[in-house]
């Protein structure tokens, strides 16, 4: 889209928000953050995550084509996440019991699905684009509000390019 994957996050977080909703006991980490905030240091496995008992599914919102070796990237950093977590993922449950996936967004050609070990957690690694996860997410009228209470403030903060904003309104027709 040209803005700096900022709105392929902003995206991603609102239609991952209705996929796994907290009424269904998922609870959501991450949604919101800024495109800059990295997954260690937020100590989440994507851009966005919601997690239940046993159970992650992360969003990595990419804002291009995605590389080998950007998903490589990603990879070394979910190895620093997973030994920061592993010891709370542990108190739920041994690492084997775990069913963790990422799921990569992104425009373009895409790399073959993976599934990474680390520290004994089988991680899956999947990839779609763009015209897909939004094919499969809600109708946007149940976006709507979503929009208006997730994406539309953190658009008009102070530290988002006005480019950014002009791009998001030629998208949505105004």
């Amino acid at each position: 889209t040209g803005t700096y994957g900022i709105l392929e996050q902003r995206v991603a977080d609102a239609i991952a928000s209705h996929m796994y909703p907290d009424t269904d006991a998922w609870r959501p980490h991450g949604i919101g953050d800024s495109v800059n905030a990295t997954n260690a240091s937020r100590k989440k496995v994507g851009d966005c995550e919601f997690q239940r008992p046993k159970e992650i599914v992360a969003f990595e919102a990419h804002a291009g084509r995605l590389s080998e070796m950007y998903v490589d990237g990603h990879i070394a950093g979910l190895r620093r996440v997973v030994g920061i977590r592993k010891d709370e993922w542990g108190r739920i449950a041994a690492p084997d019991e775990w069913h963790i996936t990422v799921r990569f967004l992104a425009h373009g050609d895409l790399p073959r699905n993976r599934l990474e070990n680390i520290d004994g957690y089988a991680i899956k690694c999947t990839f779609e684009n763009y015209s897909s996860f939004i094919a499969a997410g809600p109708p946007l009228s149940e976006l709507r509000a979503t929009f208006e209470t997730q994406v539309i403030p953190r658009l008009n903060e102070a530290g988002t390019p006005e480019s950014v904003r002009r791009k998001y309104l030629s998208l949505i027709g105004k």
